[in-house]
């Protein structure tokens, strides 16, 4: 970039190369957040490829006391042509519990063994690979926006000359 400011290229490189481990710092912080949601992306869409798809009908809320506090688990019934009647305890829990007992809901399941079951919706599949995906971004983009600001010069204090003649 020859011009009026002159040659920036090599004082760019010099700012990296002094910048360089605090710019790494946001994809040492992100990488595996990102990565491990990733891995959790694609193991819920082999899930959803590879399981069978049925209803089931939510029979209970159990309580669930762990170290952490309690939250309402749904005991689910579906049939399947395999097994019969199955039972499962989903693996989420909330407060309040999201299922009311009575209410019908989309069941995936393994057919290879029923009683790893889950219910169907978007916040008990896909949330947490998007928040982790989210948490491994955040940082990466910090960083990324950090080194295009100071590549631009951004906050710098440059002279202005002005000739009047």
């Amino acid at each position: 970039m020859d011009g009026p400011q002159g040659n920036r290229r090599p004082a760019i490189l010099r700012l990296f190369k002094d910048l360089s481990p605090f710019l790494l710092i946001p994809l040492v912080v992100g990488a595996p957040f990102l990565l491990i949601g990733l891995s959790e992306v694609y193991r819920v869409v082999q899930l959803e490829r590879s399981w069978v798809s049925t209803h089931g009908t939510v029979v209970d809320n159990v309580i669930v006391a762990r170290a952490t506090g309690a939250s309402y688990t749904p005991v689910v019934d579906f049939r399947t042509m395999e097994a019969g009647m199955v039972r499962f305890t989903d693996g989420v829990g909330t407060i309040p519990p999201d299922y009311e007992v009575g209410t019908e809901v989309k069941v995936l399941y393994d057919p290879e063994d029923v009683h790893s079951a889950r219910i169907v919706s978007w916040k008990r599949l896909w949330l947490g690979p998007t928040l982790l995906i989210c948490a491994g971004l955040l940082p990466v983009l910090i960083g990324t926006v950090v080194l295009w600001l100071v590549g631009r010069g951004v906050g710098s204090s440059r002279r202005v000359t002005y000739r009047f003649q």
